[in-house]
């Protein structure tokens, strides 16, 4: 549970008196990368020309406008307006609305969103093309959204309907203890009570006339930011803009929103919470802090001497909590933004279950420490080289960033009225100020963030019998505790460097050449097979995969679930002789980040680097997969994550709806069950560590290194660390054996009852489908995916008002033929399920019948060729496709014809293959309803 989960978020403000630095502040540059100026009517438009992707261009509206400015009456006004936005304008109606997106081959919420939060309205496209007509429409859309909507009363009931039962599916008991945490955090603010999907009351007595006003009010050019950027000439946007929104008159001063009734935490105080929602127990201590934009260079420092402050402490305290020193699960120290000028930081300890003093004083106690001796200077040159190589990489990455990213950032900073300052120009300023700021300025940032005496000590634990309830007198107990403590000075010394000779090289016994895509591919004695590419669309980046054989599939009873245990050990990094902290240590210098899944049948690990930091990623890789430790800790950790997860599912309805459509295809196969408690109990650190070092480690390994590095040099390194591994096994029949499940080929259904959920039911309709190596049917069932997800949210949505939103998916497992799954699923009321379930099947059946539409044929082709082209072009994407390349058993040629498939797929190939799969003995219906 976070108190601040209604805003993004952010790094803190913490300011630092000028007069503590040698000389007068400078301000901060202007942003050089922004073109902003201001219309006649008060619109502030700032254009940014970033050719990242070519021809695209992602467009922002933002407006001051949220859920704080609304009166008691008229909560949810602001979201409501969000919704109404696509129902209708004076310059487009819903139907062209959809049109002009499926015209570009876009996707719902991936390139045209809508958001509303307590202080602003956003609206964004993204535009896969730069075409001047493109753009027109696009800000004539957005222009009409700000000034144009139409309101028409049918429409207001319908979305009426449909906001009432997003709220019914988005708000859960949480949100009571989070309102009572935030008042209790900020007393008598208007924050707690302005959640920006609103209140029942005033969305059913929402009238088209008290909307109108409310649209009237705050729907002002000067509230207003539109923000541009893509592969545009400034230039014809600026013309574009003034064309499309210089009509937008304000009609008067522009209203000021209320005042939050936000203030500096003061005195101390405790609250004690019972949430159904919760399955562990939570303590913190958090407090209100003034977080202004900083406007010089002595404010930026401020924000920076925070940074370092937690990033000092978090390591800290992550050494404590792995190395058994300090209870709980995760202790973590953050901040983020609270409302305009306000931030709140929060330190947390999380536990599955315990007292809530003995939780709390501990951490409390690092805190005192923390205050009392301050930072050792080495701790501060660790933390300072962290975020240097934070911000040089954000510099490097800038030119690929994606627009619709860069967008984000841009609408992030549009209430503070500048732009954002560019990466290059944060680099430029990380460098001239990190050196100068020293433990002291992390001490006494942190001291003004995190008063030991002023916010509030909060206990949130379950609301389950027999679970003792704390009293506040309990967490101020914990509080005199440790500010009693006499303590001694304790840090960790950072560790530079890997304690590892290097490997040998092993020898290249096969290689061959390809053309299109330009991959090398080297056979190694051991067994490993690499494929490398050099690529230069992220300069100065490598993207490395990793797939090993095996896993999950092999898992049996008693040992369900130890191939996510054993991935702990790349959670927490650590080998014979070299503790997590170490490892963790050395890669926070460097550029590196590292991750693990365990997918149906293998484990994929992926590692992004800068290039120069390549050989100690690699370094990295090849301690885990010679003599990688599993945290004994960790493994603790995650067996009580389980049993807080085996609560939280037993309540769920998406999940248990999942569960028994996984029983049904799997014929009931025990390897597709939800993990339990009980499973996770049962792998002891023994067993764990031998399946991370005999199943995952020595697996059949095979590689992909594709990015901004010289092919010679990537031969050496992936000989040196991957071809050196110890000699895989071949497991390929073993594996084959495996993968055929027991089942039926009739018709399947199932009816769950789910506990503890009251007015709401869930539903899956879905069929069989073709597995993944059949790729012709493959390509054309996505395809069909993209129509039926089209046409199923306006019809359950929008038509019938069943359900907030319906989820349509082809799920094709590489794994398991009989798993391959066509299927809608949704929440809706109970007692309509009946209608949906036929409303689904009747809409999948006119699909299989006559086909997609011409319209709906190209946009979807639109959108996945356009996927598929990127994903040939892009390294980290062809990265993941050519480290199972081998195992898949796909020819490395056709990955860079992706396309292919799709733009071959037709009207009468796609009602085949749809006729073939959604047939009555492939079906599958699944009902969850809740347990009376």
């Amino acid at each position: 549970m976070d108190v601040v989960t209604l805003v993004p978020e952010t790094e803190a403000a913490v300011q630092l008196d000028e007069s503590n630095l040698r000389a007068p502040s400078p301000p901060l540059p202007r942003p050089n990368q922004v073109h902003a100026v201001t219309l006649a009517n008060g619109l502030k438009v700032w254009v940014q020309p970033h050719p990242w992707p070519p021809d695209h261009v992602a467009v922002g509206l933002h407006l001051g406008v949220g859920s704080l400015c609304e009166d008691e009456d008229e909560r949810g006004f602001a979201h409501f307006l969000e919704h109404m936005a696509f129902a209708g304008t004076r310059g487009f109606s819903p139907d062209e609305v959809t049109a002009f997106f499926a015209s570009l081959g876009t996707a719902l919420g991936h390139h045209h969103n809508a958001v509303t939060a307590l202080e602003s309205t956003r609206f964004t496209l993204v535009l896969p093309s730069t075409a001047p007509p493109v753009l027109q429409r696009a800000l004539a859309l957005l222009a009409d959204f700000a000034f144009g909507m139409t309101l028409p009363e049918p429409e207001i009931q319908r979305q009426r309907a449909i906001i009432l039962e997003e709220i019914r599916a988005r708000l859960d008991p949480a949100a009571g203890a989070q309102e009572t945490l935030l008042q209790a955090l900020v007393p008598g603010s208007r924050v707690a009570r302005r959640h920006p999907l609103g209140s029942r009351a005033a969305v059913r007595a929402v009238s088209r006339a008290r909307l109108a006003e409310f649209y009237q009010r705050w729907y002002r050019p000067g509230l207003a930011t539109l923000a541009v950027v893509g592969d545009v000439a400034v230039d014809d946007v600026l013309q574009e803009a003034e064309g499309a929104f210089a009509p937008w008159r304000d009609g008067g001063p522009s209203p000021h929103p209320p005042d939050a009734g936000v203030a500096a935490s003061a005195d101390l105080r405790a609250v004690v919470l019972r949430s159904r929602a919760l399955t562990h127990v939570e303590v913190s201590h958090r407090a209100v802090h003034p977080d202004p934009p900083p406007r010089s260079e002595a404010e930026l420092a401020g924000r920076w001497a925070a940074r370092l402050a937690w990033w000092m402490l978090n390591r800290r305290l992550a050494n404590r909590v792995e190395g058994g020193d300090l209870p709980g699960e995760e202790v973590r120290l953050s901040s983020s933004a609270l409302v305009a000028g306000w931030a709140v930081t929060r330190a947390v300890a999380v536990a599955p279950r315990g007292r809530a003093g003995k939780l709390l004083e501990p951490m409390l106690v690092e805190l005192h420490r923390a205050r009392q001796h301050g930072f050792h200077p080495l701790e501060v040159e660790a933390a300072r080289a962290a975020l240097t190589t934070a911000f040089r990489g954000a510099a490097r990455d800038y030119p690929r960033r994606p627009a619709a990213a860069v967008l984000a950032d841009l609408l992030a900073a549009a209430p503070r009225g500048t732009p954002p300052l560019a990466p290059s120009q944060r680099l430029a300023l990380a460098e001239k100020l990190l050196p100068a700021l020293d433990g002291e300025a992390a001490s006494t940032a942190f001291r003004r963030a995190l008063p030991a005496d002023a916010g509030v000590l909060a206990a949130v634990v379950p609301a389950r019998q027999g679970l003792p309830t704390p009293r506040e007198a309990e967490l101020f107990a914990a509080h005199r505790a440790a500010a009693a403590t006499q303590l001694a000075s304790a840090f960790d010394l950072p560790a530079t460097q890997l304690p590892i000779p290097r490997p040998l090289p092993g020898a290249v016994v096969a290689r061959r050449d390809h053309a299109a895509p330009a991959v090398t591919t080297l056979h190694f004695h051991n067994g490993a097979v690499v494929h490398l590419g050099d690529m230069r669309q992220y300069p100065g980046r490598v993207f490395v995969t990793l797939t090993l054989a095996g896993g999950r599939i092999r898992e049996r009873q008693g040992c369900l679930g130890i191939t996510h245990a054993a991935l702990l050990a790349a959670q927490h990094p650590a080998a014979a002789g070299i503790p997590c902290g170490v490892i963790r240590d050395v890669l926070a210098s460097r550029s590196v980040s590292l991750a693990a899944s365990a997918d149906e049948d293998c484990v994929t690990v992926s590692v992004t680097s800068a290039s120069d930091d390549l050989e100690t990623a690699l370094e990295v890789l090849h301690i885990l997969l010679t003599s990688a430790r599993l945290s004994p800790t960790a493994l603790r950790h995650w067996r009580n994550g389980m049993g807080q997860v085996q609560q939280q599912i037993a309540s769920d309805l998406e999940a248990q709806l999942a569960q028994a459509a996984a029983a049904l295809l799997s014929g009931g196969d025990e390897r597709f069950r939800l993990l339990t408690y009980a499973d996770a109990c049962a792998i002891s650190w023994r067993v764990a560590q031998r399946w991370l070092a005999e199943e995952i480690c020595a697996a059949p390994l095979e590689a992909a290194m594709v990015g901004d590095l010289e092919g010679a040099r990537m031969a050496d390194l992936a000989s040196r660390y991957l071809g050196s591994l110890p000699t895989r096994p071949d497991r390929r029949a073993q594996l084959d054996a495996l993968r055929f499940l027991g089942g039926t080929a009739a018709a399947l259904t199932a009816e769950v009852r789910v506990p503890r959920v009251e007015g709401r039911s869930a539903l899956l309709v879905g069929w069989r489908a073709a597995p993944w190596g059949d790729r012709r049917s493959r390509h054309r069932l996505k395809v069909a995916e993209y129509v039926l997800a089209r046409r199923l949210q306006e019809e359950l949505r929008e038509a019938r008002r069943l359900t907030y939103s319906v989820q349509c998916s082809f799920s094709p497992s590489k794994a398991y033929p009989a798993l391959s799954l066509l299927a809608a699923a949704c929440l809706l009321p109970p007692g309509r399920l009946d209608e949906a379930a036929a409303a689904i099947s009747d809409t999948v059946a006119e699909l299989a019948a006559r086909g997609p539409r011409p319209e709906e044929l190209e946009s979807a082709r639109t959108f996945l060729v356009r996927a598929a082209r990127r994903a040939a072009h892009d390294p980290r994407q062809l990265s993941r496709l050519l480290a199972e390349a081998v195992y898949r058993g796909v020819d490395i040629a056709h990955l860079a014809r992706l396309d292919e498939d799709y733009l071959s797929a037709d009207v009468a190939s796609i009602r085949d293959v749809l006729r073939t799969t959604c047939t009555p003995e492939r079906a599958i219906t699944v009902r969850a309803h809740p347990q009376r």
